[in-house]
């Protein structure tokens, strides 16, 4: 069971990578991409992207980075290095796995499934860092 000062740097975590999601799908960067590849109009994503939608992202976003830091703590894991090192097995062992199945399954394009790994990748990368550094 963690304490409660280790929650600070799962709400540290889950605020970064809910920042980084919002700036990953945006039209700055993937977002008229990734728009197009999923099917949606701008109209549409207005009427998805509620306030209800981005408090249950936070919330899926504040699990990850819990189960994250779960998991930097089970294995030991200390340092930059292996914090990075960690991300990215999370990442290739359940993230890009998981989301194959969609790619695969409902023959999306590759760049669907690079837009959408990236993010989850660079999310990992970061949570993991960032645990394994405040250990």
């Amino acid at each position: 069971m963690q304490s409660f000062s280790q929650y600070l740097p799962t709400l540290i975590s889950t605020l970064i990578c809910f920042s980084l999601g919002t700036f990953w799908f945006s039209r700055a960067l993937f977002g008229n991409k990734w728009m197009e590849l999923i099917g949606k109009t701008d109209e549409e994503m207005k009427n998805i992207l509620t306030l209800k939608t981005y408090g249950s992202i936070f919330l899926v976003l504040f699990i990850f980075n819990y189960a994250m830091s779960v998991f930097i703590d089970i294995t030991n894991t200390i340092g930059m290095s292996q914090g990075i090192e960690t991300g990215i097995w999370i990442w290739a062992g359940f993230c890009a796995t998981t989301i194959a199945f969609v790619f695969l399954f409902e023959g999306r394009s590759r760049i669907f499934y690079v837009i959408t790994t990236g993010y989850l990748l660079v999310a990992c990368i970061i949570s993991g860092t960032l645990h394994a550094m405040w250990r």
